[in-house]
């Protein structure tokens, strides 16, 4: 079968051509971070749109829509790469 790689997505082949992916044995360092950095991304959105409110009027699906999109990115990190 072949081995799998440790730290991430720097993942090497097996003998059988396939590429497999492992996360570390102490994962729970990197949920926390990654949770931590979405956790900032929303909240970095959020005070954009507080300041921005002052001046506009912003519609509450807006601001849904906009923190939303600030966490995407992190969503997406933290699913295993297949």
């Amino acid at each position: 079968m072949g081995g799998t790689a440790r730290g991430g997505c720097s993942g090497k082949g097996g003998g059988d051509g396939a590429i497999r992916y492992a996360l570390p044995r102490n994962n729970l360092f990197q949920t926390q971070h990654c949770i931590m950095d979405m956790l900032a991304d929303t909240l970095w959105a959020g005070a954009g749109v507080a300041l921005l409110s002052r001046r506009v009027l912003i519609k509450p699906s807006v601001v849904a829509a906009t923190i939303v999109l600030a966490a995407l990115p992190d969503v997406f990190q933290m699913f295993p790469v297949l």
